[in-house]
């Protein structure tokens, strides 16, 4: 009956609604419980209320109380739409269609607020109207307010916000949804201007618009009833040409601008393994937003390789100080992070993702970043389970499967890297760092011929990009370091030089310190020396930089070069303000007190650490960290110019500490490596085999405790071959 009809309407839009009036409405007071479909008209537990995971109630607009000459107008509109919508939930009881999502699959479509500019509360009701109407249709996936409240938080709004056209259409690029419906009404005289837009979820681009109009309350149903065809023919022609997108990253930032930037960023960080244009990416996106913790805290990773950690430190801290708003798993993410980076506490980054894997046993990076302080503690057992188990999920990125070959090359479980690497090659195909981990790990695992095969395949193809192509001449001339053939790791080089180079000044400086830093590394240090004079006179014309990430290798190729009785170590001037430089300057300027000290604090990779220490003149740490580069567990195993130089210069350094037989033996261990080399590698190789030799007959003068104690001259030749 159209009185208690009206008057159930009333109560609806004054908020006076008793719940138990609900089930008369729907069918009697002998009606069953009403199924699934119909959740949001019973009466919410106290429970249900506060929980942040229960689904949200449909909110709508209170209008403004009513005025007298406009009751009976509002009174036959919502006459008409309360019998409409009547007609529409039972069509929806009967469907049986579940509004529950799984993920986001194609055709997913969100209906946000219309517009209403009559007063009288009539676009949440087009708007519910629309999104009951639509959830008949099999091809189309409607999305529900419960669907969208965590990205509503992570936009820093409430779970009841209305989801308005510019929120939705933010909400849809986030998720990934397919088409937003938006819309408006307006009076018009007596009746009413109703508009409509299907827009493309990934960009807003309008598909289709509508515009209907009446002159009369009592056709404001079937003007509903024409929009809802009209928009579900459009939806479901205009679908199929939608190119759907992904769902941006889920993390905390009332930016879209922002976050795109960042889903972007963490695309070339975790798919292509482009650390320098992720961090250029993660700069802009806290342009936009400078509280986007997130950013912060990515950006310290992807500049984690930097030569200079200024930048990422202060990312570091950046992200510990505007971590509030975010929720917990991301907070422990950023505290981890600010832990391991800043404080060097290695222990307590661990508790913090213990906590996340507490909360939620498969987060992804939780379980990457654990298994990366495992590694920088020297456990990488632990570093392999977390990397394995991460794997074992889904939506795993190209970076695990990296790190899952390279810590099982650290381990000397070739065979299983060698599986990983199957399966990474089975997930990302394309991926452009795959050649480089395929040669590594195809070379320990002494397919030699193969793994040069497959790199000299990448170096002839033009195909492939430029820089790749140079990082596999990198390989190519480690691989002939390694055997002991010179030449052609020196010819190796100036390929990767002439391949790379991008043609500015600071392109062709970044070529010549990585070609002269490998050469120095393995005790080439001639060629280096010829190699890099010419450059380090000429300078940088003016207005060049060659960037903070050339600091390091260029500080290092200078102090590994120099002729420490020709003069100071550092000859040049360098003006970037990374602790490490300021180190090697202090040896330069031999103000080294405490320095062993300050040298431990820094956050350093193993091999950077054991330079310094060389440089310095501390023989015994010295020793003790090349011996650890060369057992299995050392993050950088696979990195041929390092375990080189490691076994190159524990003979000498034996030596120089007195201890003749582990002198001996690493002499006769590295002969044995260069002895099948080129005319070059084979001289070093009879040098290092004739000290062997030498210090034998030598220390055979005294033995005591076990220990070589005859003093002997050291071996000058060996230290850097000529």
């Amino acid at each position: 009956p159209s009185g208690p009809t009206v008057e159930l309407v009333d109560a609806i839009r004054e908020g006076s609604l008793p719940y138990d009036l609900a089930a008369p409405v729907l069918g009697g007071p002998e009606s069953p419980p009403p199924p699934l479909s119909t959740r949001g008209l019973e009466r919410p537990t106290a429970e249900e209320v506060t929980s942040p995971e229960a689904p949200a109630l449909p909110s709508f607009s209170v209008p403004h109380p009513p005025t007298q000459d406009s009751r009976s107008r509002r009174r036959a509109v919502a006459v008409a739409m309360a019998v409409g919508l009547s007609g529409l939930i039972i069509l929806s009881l009967y469907a049986g269609r579940s509004f529950a999502l799984d993920g986001t699959p194609a055709g997913s479509v969100l209906v946000t607020e219309f517009d209403d500019g009559t007063e009288e509360g009539l676009g949440a009701v087009v708007s519910e109207a629309l999104r009951i109407d639509l959830a008949q249709s099999r091809s189309l996936n409607l999305i529900d307010r419960a669907d969208v409240v965590g990205t509503l938080a992570l936009m820093g709004l409430e779970a009841g916000a209305p989801i308005s056209a510019e929120v939705g259409r933010d909400v849809a690029v986030r998720d990934g949804f397919d088409a937003v419906v938006e819309g408006s009404v307006v009076p018009a005289g007596s009746g009413y201007i109703l508009t409509a837009a299907v827009r493309e979820g990934r960009d807003g681009r309008t598909v289709s618009s509508f515009r209907r109009s009446v002159t009369a309350p009592d056709q404001v149903i079937g003007m509903i009833d024409e929009l809802s065809g009209e928009v579900r023919a459009a939806l479901g022609e205009k679908l199929g040409t939608i190119q759907a997108s992904l769902p941006l990253e889920r993390v905390t930032t009332p930016s879209l601008e922002a976050l795109i930037l960042y889903t972007r960023a963490t695309e070339e960080f975790n798919q292509f393994d482009n650390r320098p244009e992720a961090a250029r990416l993660l700069q802009r996106s806290v342009e936009v937003d400078p509280g986007f913790a997130m950013a912060w805290r990515m950006l310290a990773v992807a500049t984690q390789n930097d030569a200079d950690q200024t930048l990422r430190l202060e990312a570091a801290r950046q992200a510990y100080d505007h971590r509030a708003r975010l929720s917990e798993l991301e907070r422990y993410a950023v505290e981890a992070n600010y832990y391991g980076v800043v404080e060097g506490n290695r222990e307590r980054a661990v508790e913090v993702l213990l906590k996340v894997l507490d909360l939620d046993p498969d987060n992804e990076r939780a379980l990457n970043n654990l298994g990366i302080q495992y590694l920088f503690m020297g456990e990488p057992e632990n570093a392999e389970e977390m990397f394995r188990r991460l794997v074992e999920t889904s939506g795993r990125s190209s970076t695990v499967y990296r790190n899952l070959v390279e810590t099982r090359l650290s381990l000397g479980r070739i065979e299983e890297a060698s599986q990983a690497l199957t399966d990474f090659e089975q997930a990302y195909p394309d991926h452009r760092s795959l050649p480089i981990v395929r040669v590594r790990t195809r070379f320990l695992a002494g397919e030699i011929d193969d793994a040069r095969a497959e790199a000299q395949r990448v170096v002839d193809d033009p195909l492939w990009p430029a820089a790749l192509r140079a990082r596999v001449w990198g390989a190519l001339a480690n691989m002939a370091y390694w055997e002991g053939r010179i030449e052609d790791a020196r010819t190796a080089l100036l390929e990767a030089e002439r391949v790379g180079g991008r043609g500015d000044e600071a392109g062709t400086w970044a070529r010549v310190v990585g070609s002269g830093h490998t050469a120095a590394l393995v005790g080439d240090v001639p060629w280096a020396r010829a190699h890099i004079e010419a450059r380090l006179d000429a300078g940088l014309s003016e207005g060049t930089g060659l960037g903070s990430f050339l600091e390091l290798p260029l500080v290092e190729l200078v102090a590994l070069i120099s002729d420490p009785d020709a003069g100071p170590v550092l000859s040049y001037e360098f003006t970037g303000v990374s602790n490490v430089v300021v180190a090697y300057g202090r040896i330069q300027t031999e103000d080294t007190v405490g320095l062993r000290a300050d040298i431990d604090q820094l956050p350093l990779h193993r091999f950077q650490r054991v330079l310094l220490y060389e440089t310095l003149g501390d023989t015994r740490r010295t020793i003790g960290l090349y011996e650890g580069i060369l057992k299995p567990g050392y993050t950088g195993w696979g990195n041929n110019p390092t375990r080189l130089r490691a076994m190159m210069r524990l003979g000498p350094l034996y030596e120089e500490a007195g201890d003749a037989r582990e002198a001996i033996e690493a002499y006769r261990r590295f002969s044995r490596l260069w002895a099948g080399g080129d005319r070059l590698g084979r001289a070093v190789a009879d040098q290092f085999a004739a000290r062997a030799r030498a210090l034998e007959a030598e220390s055979s003068l005294g033995v005591a405790d076990g220990r070589d104690t005859a003093i002997v001259e050291p071996c000058p030749a060996c230290s850097h071959w000529r």
